[in-house]
């Protein structure tokens, strides 16, 4: 331990305020491990308030806090019939200006450290101010030195200053964030449509299922008013919905027969085995969610897991009718394609029981509206 000439630091008691807990953490740690009876605040309104239950011998404080900043607490400290000759020292990383270090001395502060200053320094900058004070080499100041009018209008124009500073910085940064996210946002999108190509360099067919599947959940998503986030989060997971069926011998999924009990639940599996291989990879839609529960059903009758009504995620249940309505109206080896009022016929009765009721009725409206044209356009 590091001890402070000229002084009992057993019965040195030190205030310190700051606004980070991490950082009154810290500070108090270091403080406390070189003999300071520490007491910590989170703004200059708690520290006010601790000061005057109990005097500390000495005020470290941060100057930007909520309630009552460093400069309005230390005007305060000075102006105190009991408490204004403590020595108050700022320690700072956002007011570091000349003009900064002008107001902190009008106010009454003691010293004015800037902060992360090397914790050996801060330390040696506490000893110097407290040995010079208790020797009476330091004159501690009894009030600020500017009368109340000046001193406000020299700290509104710091404040002005260094908010208008602080709120380009923050612009930088949202600027920054957002750009960050899009870059991001792209990575996703390229790692989703590599995945539907992997599905397509196998089975031709489930690549264009996917395709189509997407593009119909996407127009569905929109006729039921949907957040456009959301919508492209439903288009998104229904280009990479049947994933899981990589891992099928392509003589199943080609059989140009009806599949065996074996076979069939062989098929099945692909929900799960599509939703293991995504779960991982944090997308901010429901990718890996979809995978898993295409083909749950309303009422509780699908599969893997048996999920039932809003148990099953909005997602899925878009792409699960789309997923339908493009199974039924193209062709497949094992029979051909039926119209889509036949598809339109078969969601309208399992509306409410196989099918989230939402979710038909927008498909009804969109199709029998004629206004879904993105087959149309299909390569």
């Amino acid at each position: 331990m590091i001890m402070v000439k000229g002084s009992n630091m057993a019965t040195t008691r030190i205030l310190l305020a700051d606004d980070y807990a991490q950082v009154r953490e810290m500070l108090a740690a270091l403080l406390q491990q070189d003999g300071y009876d520490v007491m910590t605040a989170g703004n200059g309104v708690e520290a006010m308030a601790m000061a005057e239950r109990q005097a500390p011998d000495i005020i470290l404080s941060d100057i930007l806090m909520p309630e009552m900043d460093g400069f309005e607490f230390c005007r305060r400290i000075k102006e105190h019939p009991s408490l204004h000759r403590i020595p108050f020292v700022f320690y700072t990383a956002t007011y570091v200006d000349e003009e900064d270090r002008r107001l902190a001395q009008a106010v009454g502060a003691s010293r004015f450290i800037v902060k992360p200053a090397p914790p050996e320094v801060l330390l040696e900058e506490l000893r110097q101010v407290l040995a010079d004070y208790r020797q009476q080499r330091l004159e501690v100041p009894q009030k600020p030195l500017l009368e109340d009018r000046e001193l406000l209008r020299m700290h509104d124009r710091v404040v002005e200053h260094k908010l208008y500073h602080k709120i380009h910085e923050l612009e930088q940064e949202r600027d920054m964030v957002a750009a960050y996210e899009q870059r991001m946002r792209h990575v996703l999108i390229a790692v989703l449509v590599a995945i539907s190509r992997a599905v397509g360099a196998r089975d031709a067919y489930n690549e264009m299922h996917q395709v189509r599947v997407s593009q119909l959940a996407r127009c569905i998503g929109q006729e039921m008013g949907l957040d456009a986030e959301v919508v492209d989060g439903i288009r998104l997971s229904g280009a990479v919905h049947d994933l899981g069926k990589l891992h099928l011998p392509a003589e199943i999924l080609n059989k140009p027969s009806a599949l065996s009990d074996v076979e069939y639940r062989l098929v099945q599996t692909h929900a799960e085995v599509g939703y293991n291989i995504l779960k991982d990879i944090d997308f901010p839609w429901p990718v890996a969610d979809v995978c898993y529960q295409h083909h749950e059903r309303w009422d509780g009758t699908g599969y893997p897991r048996g999920l039932k009504g809003k148990e099953i995620c909005l997602a899925a249940r878009v792409v699960a009718v789309a997923d339908v309505v493009e199974a039924m109206t193209h062709h497949r080896p094992w029979r051909p394609a039926k119209t889509m009022e036949e598809a339109m016929q078969e969601i309208e009765a399992g509306r409410g029981s196989r099918y989230c009721p939402d979710v038909v009725d927008a498909t009804l409206a969109m199709i029998r509206g004629n206004r879904f044209h993105a087959w149309d356009q299909e390569p």
